[in-house]
C-alpha cells in the first residue's frame, strides 16, 4: 500500500517507490570555529566527520554556502566503486591541523573548494572578525553563523551520518528527504533540540546518541517512519512504563533492532512488547548514574518474540538474573546470542543454574564477572547447543588488581558443541587444558592471549596441548577432532603477558610427515609437530 501524498511517487527501474518533495530544500545548520567541520568537544580521539550516500550509480552533488562572503560550494559525490556514490566532510583527530588522510579517502571531498583542507572538504572561513585566525586551526572561536546545505537531487539520498561535530541550538528535520533511509547522528554535544515536523519519510534506521539533551519523545517525523533500527542510547527518556509504550510502543510492527544503553528502564516491560514480533536484538547495557535496571522484567508472556535471538545487557551489574534466564528458557528464537559482558563484576561472587538445559543459546560474553569463587559459572555446561564462548579476565590486572580473573577451569564438559573458546587476559589460573576437554570434540578456536606471566606458563601451555592432541587427535589427513585448530596466545594490540615458547621452530629428530611425530624437546619443536602434522595454526608472540 502507498499513501497518499501532496507529493508526485515515482519508480525507479519498477522497484521502490521515490517520493519526490514539490519544492528546493535548503537545511540550515548553526555552527561555530573557524573553519567547517570543526569538532564537538575536545576530545580528538574521535573522527569528526559528515558522511553522505546517495542511490547507487545516480550522480550528485552538495551544495554549501559557509555565509562567509565566498558563496555556493560545489561539491561532487565520489564514485569509490561502480555503484556507489558517496561524500564526506572530515576532521582529523589527535592534532589540531586540517592536513590528514582520511580513512577511506576515496569517499573525501575532492576537488579542493580553494578555501584549504586538501581533498577531505575543509572550508576556512574569510570573515572573521578577528582576521590574525583566517586560514587557522580553532575549533571553538566563539564567532557563529549559520551555514547552508542543499543538494542537486535531494530525492536520492539515501543515508547522512553526523558524528563528533559542532552543531548549536536545534538541529534542522530532515524531514524534506523523503526518501532518506539511514540517519545516524551521535555525539553532538551542543545541540539542544529537534525540528519537529509531521511528516512522513521512508527512514528505517535511526541512530541518535549523546546529543547534549535528552527527551521522552521522538520527533514526529521519525515517529511517522517504519523504523527497522532504533539505538537510542543516552538520549531519549524512558523514565516510566507510560513513556516506554509511547516512546518506542509505536515502533512495534516494524522494529527488528533495539539499542537503549544509558537508558535505564528500571520496571516491567509493558504486555505489548510480546507483539514485537520481528524484534531480533534487544541491547540496554551500560547504566549511567540513576538510570539503572536493578528491577527490570520482562513482560509475563514472552511466547511471541520468536525472532528474538541476540540479548546485550552489557555492564549492566546487577540485571535481575531471573530476566537473564527469562531470555534464555522461555524466548522461543533460537541460535540465541546473550552478551552479558561485566555482569556480575561486584564485591560477591555470582553463579546461574539453569532450571533445565538450553539448546538455544549459540554465543556467550560474560567477561569481568567475578564468577563462581573463580571458576566459570555452572550454566555454561548446561547449555547443549553452545558454539562460541567468551569469559575476558582483567587486562594486566586492570579490573580490581585482576580480582575478578578465573582461578581455574570448572568442568563445562556439558557444553559439547563448543567452537570457540576465549579465554583472554586470565593471568591467574594455569592455561593447561583439563582431562575433560576431550568432550569438546568440536572444538576449532582457542584463544588465551595475555594469559602467561612466565615464559613456565607458556611453556606448560604448548606442553598441554601437544600431549592433548597426540593423545586424542589423528595423525591422519583429515578435519577431525582436535586437528585443524586455531591457537592464538599473542595480540600484537596487547602484547603484556605474552611469551614466546621456548626453542627453535623446527622439525624435531626422526619426525616423517603423516607418520611420526619424532621427539621434540623443546616447545617451539612441539609447535611445529602441531601446525605441520595435525594442520594447526597457531599465533604466537614473534622474535
Amino acid at each position: 500500500m502507498i499513501q497518499r501524498t501532496d507529493n508526485s511517487i515515482n519508480s525507479q527501474e519498477g522497484y521502490i517507490p521515490t517520493i519526490v518533495p514539490e519544492d528546493e530544500a535548503i537545511f540550515k545548520f548553526r555552527v561555530h570555529g573557524t573553519f567547517f567541520p570543526t569538532r564537538a568537544d575536545p576530545n580528538t580521539s574521535r573522527t569528526s566527520y559528515i558522511e553522505i550516500y546517495s542511490e547507487d550509480y545516480i550522480d550528485n552533488k552538495i551544495y554549501i554556502d559557509y555565509q562567509d562572503g565566498t558563496g555556493w560550494h560545489e561539491y561532487p559525490f565520489r564514485k569509490p566503486s561502480t555503484a556507489m556514490r558517496v561524500i564526506r566532510f572530515q576532521v582529523n583527530t589527535y592534532t589540531n591541523t586540517p592536513e590528514n588522510i582520511a580513512s577511506g579517502g576515496n569517499i573525501g571531498v575532492m576537488p579542493n573548494d580553494g578555501m584549504g583542507g586538501e581533498e577531505y572538504g575543509l572550508h576556512f572561513y574569510q570573515d572573521l572578525v578577528d582576521t590574525s585566525k583566517i586560514n587557522t586551526v580553532d575549533h571553538h572561536y566563539p564567532q557563529e553563523r549559520d551555514i547552508l546545505i542543499k543538494f542537486e537531487n535531494r530525492n536520492f539520498i539515501k543515508t547522512i551520518i553526523i558524528s563528533d561535530c559542532t552543531l548549536l541550538g536545534e538541529i534542522p528535520s530532515l524531514a524534506k528527504l523523503r526518501n532518506l533511509k539511514n540517519l545516524q547522528i551521535a555525539y553532538i554535544y551542543n545541540a539542544s533540540s529537534f525540528e519537529n515536523a509531521a511528516v512522513r519519510t521512508l527512514i528505517e534506521i535511526v541512530f541518535l546518541s549523546s546529543l547534549g539533551f535528552s527527551i521522552n519523545e521522538i520527533p514526529l517525523w521519525i515517529r511517522n517512519s517504519p523504523i527497522r533500527t532504533l539505538n537510542l542510547s543516552g538520549y531519549i527518556l524512558l523514565p516510566t512504563l507510560s513513556d516506554f509504550e509511547n516512546g518506542i510502543g509505536i515502533f512495534k510492527k516494524t522494529l527488528e533492532q533495539l539499542v537503549l544503553n544509558r537508558v535505564g528502564m528500571n520496571y516491567k516491560l509493558p504486555a505489548t512488547f510480546s507483539e514485537f514480533t520481528k524484534l531480533q536484538r534487544f541491547e540496554m547495557g551500560i547504566e549511567n548514574g540513576t538510570n539503572t535496571s536493578n528491577n527490570f522484567q520482562f513482560p509475563d508472556d514472552l511466547s511471541q518474540l520468536v525472532n528474538f535471538n541476540n540479548f546485550n545487557i552489557q555492564e549492566l551489574i546487577s540485571f535481575p538474573v531471573t530476566q537473564i534466564k527469562r531470555y534464555i528458557q522461555e524466548v522461543p528464537s533460537s541460535n540465541k546470542i546473550l552478551n552479558m559482558r561485566t555482569w556480575g563484576s561486584t564485591s560477591i561472587s555470582k553463579n546461574i543454574i539453569l532450571d533445565y538445559d538450553d539448546y538455544s543459546v549459540t554465543e556467550i560474553n560474560i567477561a569481568y564477572g567475578r564468577w563462581n569463587n573463580g571458576a566459570p559459572p555452572s550454566f555454561i555446561g548446561q547449555m547443549k547447543n553452545l558454539k562460541s564462548l567468551s569469559i575476558y579476565g582483567s587486562y594486566n590486572y586492570g579490573v580490581s588488581n585482576g580480582s575478578y580473573n578465573l582461578t581455574d577451569w570448572g568442568d563445562f564438559s556439558g557444553a559439547d558443541n563448543l567452537e570457540k573458546i576465549n579465554i583472554q587476559w586470565q593471568q591467574k589460573m594455569s592455561m593447561m587444558w583439563p582431562s575433560w576437554f576431550t568432550a569438546l570434540k568440536k572444538l576449532k578456536t582457542f584463544d588465551c592471549h595475555a594469559s602467561f606471566e612466565t615464559l613456565d606458563s607458556m611453556d606448560n601451555f604448548v606442553d598441554s596441548v601437544y600431549n592433548f592432541v597426540i593423545e586424542n587427535a589423528s595423525i591422519n589427513i583429515g578435519n577431525t577432532q582436535f586437528r585443524q585448530m586455531n591457537i592464538i596466545t599473542y595480540s600484537a594490540s596487547l602484547p603484556a603477558n605474552s611469551w614466546r615458547p621456548s626453542g627453535t621452530y623446527q622439525a624435531p629428530s626422526g619426525y616423517v610427515q603423516g607418520s611420526n611425530n619424532g621427539s621434540p624437546v623443546n616447545q617451539m619443536e612441539k609447535i611445529y609437530v602441531l601446525i605441520n602434522q595435525y594442520a594447526h595454526s597457531w599465533t604466537i608472540k614473534p622474535i
